[in-house]
């Protein structure tokens, strides 16, 4: 325990190995090893005093790997579940937010939204520099994003400032974020 305590740092170590036969690789990972050993030694105890010491190394041998997979295998679906990739701020733009922290005219604010069901805040400035800012629980929508500050606008200024007799962009823009 001693020299655990005084080793330790230079003994830690993680690791994953692969092995390849041909076009087969096989990810060997910390976690089947452990439970592979730890199949095989109950295995190879019940299997010694049944059929003698050398001949309970292959069903002790074949057991260890027929359980350890589907546990590996388990262990490993489990926890991809839990993984998320972070939102595109790019997929912002066009969402409704609510303004959380008042916006005053010509400052800055705090607005929410949801994003790919999460729930995110951050800046928020009035994209019309003359405007008169917005009121907290104010709708708004993300007209565009430069570094963390998200400019918004108000929903209303969005739809009448596009004109709906022409096939635009922004018209392409509305129909797809409502």
């Amino acid at each position: 325990m001693v020299l655990s305590l005084v080793f330790g740092g230079l003994m830690d170590a993680s690791f994953d190995l692969d092995f390849s036969i041909g076009e087969v690789s096989l990810p060997i990972r910390p976690l089947f090893i452990l439970v592979f050993i730890t199949i095989f030694g109950g295995l190879g105890i019940v299997f010694t005093n049944i059929l003698g010491q050398w001949l309970a190394l292959a069903p002790a041998t074949v057991g260890g790997i027929l359980i350890a997979k589907p546990i590996n295998h388990l262990f490993t679906v489990t926890l991809k579940r839990y993984e998320t990739e972070a939102p595109s701020e790019k997929e912002a733009v066009g969402l409704t937010a609510v303004v959380i922290e008042k916006i005053a005219a010509g400052g800055t604010g705090r607005i929410s939204f949801v994003l790919n069901g999460n729930i995110l805040t951050g800046v928020a400035r009035e994209k019309n520099k003359h405007g008169n800012g917005f009121s907290r629980n104010d709708s708004v929508k993300i007209v565009e994003i430069s570094g963390n500050v998200y400019f918004v606008a108000d929903n209303m200024e969005i739809t009448s400032n596009v004109d709906l007799t022409k096939d635009t962009p922004e018209i392409d823009k509305l129909e797809n974020r409502n």
